[in-house]
């Protein structure tokens, strides 16, 4: 899908707002000292080849591209691993659906826990990647339940699955389900288990902090050098 829609410049903006001061007091407090003080105390900045300033930012325009390419894989797999969770829960609530079908009271319960308990486990997800560990607000789990799942897991998604699990394999004892499709419904829960480890490890796998800094460490020597060496070639 191609989006043809121009980016905002005050989107643009907002990107280098908070460095855009520190850029002009840098550059402008270099060329007062070198017009006005400089003359006066009889001080001088040393010369600077501009090999220096084109091979760091070179060097620069290498790492931003890297980063982005990086970011990007890594949204994009984070995009993929979505549909997971979407195709796969959808998938599981369909299997229920059709193989469990509603001509027996209990059947018809244990159906309807089995899907609620799914849908459950897509806000308990959701909450669980956002840091938010209170899930009071989540529609499909009551009191009763997330004691339960407490009792199981800290981790409530995981508790939830496991527990999913143990409700097939009662359907199955009790003979409302055979084999084969106890086997497809589990399938589905171990996939959907997959996907959530995957989400997990995006969301707490971070970028080292000693690469960030030294990225904002070149950019800053970059802004000092630059107006350096071309101060030279202004003089030449």
């Amino acid at each position: 899908m191609i989006i043809n829609k121009r980016v905002p410049i005050s989107f643009l903006y907002s990107l280098f707002k908070k460095e855009l001061p520190y850029v002009i007091l840098i550059a402008g407090g270099l060329s007062y000292l070198d017009q006005f003080i400089e003359p006066v105390l009889g001080l001088q900045f040393p010369l600077m080849p501009m090999t220096i300033p084109s091979i760091l930012g070179t060097l620069i325009t290498l790492i931003l591209a890297f980063k982005t390419s990086q970011s990007y894989d890594r949204w994009w797999e984070a995009r993929k691993i979505w549909g997971e969770v979407v195709n796969d829960s959808r998938a599981f609530i369909r299997e229920i659906s059709f193989l469990m079908k509603e001509d027996n009271e209990e059947r018809k319960i244990l159906r309807d826990e089995l899907i609620t308990q799914m849908i459950g486990w897509c806000y308990t997800l959701a909450h669980s990647l956002r840091g938010k560990h209170d899930i009071s607000d989540n529609p499909y789990i009551d009191e009763e339940l997330k004691t339960k799942l407490d009792q199981i897991d800290n981790n409530t998604p995981n508790a939830l699955l496991y527990l999913m699990m143990s409700n097939i394999k009662q359907v199955f004892d009790k003979g409302f389900i055979n084999e084969y499709q106890q086997i497809k419904l589990t399938s589905s829960i171990n996939n959907i288990s997959i996907a959530m480890g995957k989400s997990e490890r995006i969301k707490h796998t971070v970028f080292p902090r000693l690469y960030a800094r030294f990225i904002d460490f070149a950019i800053w020597a970059f802004m000092i050098i630059f107006p350096l060496a071309f101060r030279e070639k202004m003089i030449i």
